[in-house]
């Protein structure tokens, strides 16, 4: 754990091997329980306070330096978390530390995160005004992950529990996430409506964080498929203004997304791929892999209407791979939906079947960085000679098959657990996870346990 107050930049870090960290936690649990509970409880203290700070900085110019703190604090995060849920009358600082890390989650799309601890929140902890913001943040993760079974009634408690508290700001954030439910069910007049009173009550009162600047962009977002097109255009504009003033990013960079697929839909392709190589300048520090994903499928549609069809189909492949580890739909609705497959279905014709699967199959394989890299055209698209991309008859001759425990090892990672969680699960040693661990990396040519987990996901899809 890092000490210290208010530091954005995250400074030096203690880093320390797996034993020395379970050698401690054996000390610490020895002293009794009253003691561990007293360094658990001062632990999740200081990152409650982290969470506070990452809050108010996230409408600032600071946002990203923000985020990125955050992003290096998961680990502590989710064991302040733990603790917080599993300890009697800790609850309620959990709930708070779970509402104030609902827009980082959001922005940087970690859904199945921060649908896990809203999901416990609401079980466990009491009835409070923070209770009702874990309904809505349930309520809204479960939307971004296409759950609208799970998603609609938690909403409508969410309501509910806004009217009862008098929450203003809640009432406004759950009348927006009723508007992604519509928008990505294909009603887009309910939607509209929803969108149009939650960005009135916005503006009147203040705008809370990032997560309701964006309401300008989901707005503009109906009128481009409404094909109102200036008016799409005024939105974004209007959204890009506010963001300026504040020196907030993330919802600038949402705004640029939106006013490029307005451009695009409206003929000027090259003014679209200004937009979504802006937007992609701003998301990729922030690390929001939810927009870096559809701006992948907007340089695809784009790249399409230039002939570029080797570009269009690695990033096709590479947009593929980001909504897998998303786990989430294809989201935006059917529109959205139907316009990438479009595009997908004419690269497909163009290229022939099998050049173009091998294409997206090594957009799919891709690190992040290499396919942002395509994306700007700092990198061919084409794959190396000789290289077999995952899915072709070549990649499938030469992957060695994982044993029955690799493939449940692999498939632990996959739901987020680490090697000593694995171990536990399993009655096995850490050390003999581990041992799986490289094997599985060895069989399938993998580097990262990101890639192991995307991996994973497909294949249950699939199933």
């Amino acid at each position: 754990m890092q000490a210290g107050g208010d530091d954005r930049s995250g400074g030096d870090r203690y880093l320390m091997l797996d034993t020395m960290r379970e050698f401690g936690a054996e000390l610490r649990n020895a002293a009794g329980a009253a003691s561990a509970a007293s360094v658990r409880a001062r632990h999740r203290d200081y990152y409650l306070r982290l969470a506070e700070q990452a809050a108010a900085g996230c409408m600032t110019a600071e946002q990203t330096a923000w985020l990125t703190r955050l992003a290096a604090e998961t680990a502590n995060l989710r064991v302040a978390l733990d603790f917080s849920f599993a300890t009697a009358g800790e609850a309620p600082a959990g709930l708070r530390m779970t509402r104030l890390l609902l827009p980082y989650w959001l922005m940087t799309g970690q859904f199945t995160e921060g649908r896990r601890w809203h999901d416990l929140a609401v079980s466990v902890a009491p009835a409070s005004r923070d209770n009702a913001w874990a309904v809505f943040g349930a309520g809204v993760l479960a939307v971004q992950q296409g759950d609208f079974a799970t998603s609609g009634p938690l909403l409508a408690r969410a309501t509910r529990l806004a009217e009862q508290t008098g929450d203003a700001d809640l009432a406004a954030h759950v009348t927006d996430a009723r508007g992604i439910l519509a928008f990505d069910s294909g009603d887009l007049v309910t939607a509209q409506a929803e969108f149009a009173a939650a960005l009135a009550t916005y503006e009147r009162a203040g705008f809370s964080d990032p997560t309701a600047l964006v309401t300008y962009s989901r707005l503009a977002s109906v009128c481009v498929l409404a094909f109102e097109l200036d008016r799409a255009v005024k939105l974004c504009e209007e959204c890009i203004g506010r963001c300026g003033e504040l020196g907030e990013q993330w919802a600038r960079g949402t705004a640029l997304w939106v006013r490029g697929a307005a451009r695009w839909l409206g003929g000027d392709n090259a003014a679209a791929i200004e937009d979504t190589l802006a937007c992609l300048r701003i998301k990729e520090p922030l690390g929001d892999l939810h927009t870096i994903a559809m701006s992948f499928d907007l340089l695809s549609v784009c790249l399409v209407a230039t002939d570029d069809f080797e570009r269009a189909a690695v990033l096709h492949g590479a947009g593929e791979r980001l909504w897998t580890l998303l786990n989430a739909p294809v989201l935006m609705g059917p529109a959205y939906a139907e316009i990438r497959k479009s595009a997908a279905d004419t690269t497909r014709n163009s290229l022939g079947e099998e050049r173009f699967d091998a294409l997206s199959g090594h957009g799919y394989a891709m690190p992040l960085s290499a396919a942002l890299a395509v994306a700007k055209g700092e990198a061919p698209a084409a794959p190396p000679a000789g290289t077999a991309a995952p899915g072709t008859p070549e990649a499938k001759a030469n992957a060695r098959p994982l044993t029955r425990r690799e493939k449940q090892i692999a498939g632990l990672v996959a739901d987020g657990l680490g090697n000593r969680e694995i171990a536990e699960r399993l009655f096995l040693s850490k050390r003999t996870v581990d041992s799986h661990l490289e094997h599985i990396f060895t069989k399938l040519g993998f580097s990262s346990r990101t890639r192991l987990a995307a991996w994973v996901l497909e294949r249950r899809a699939t199933a």
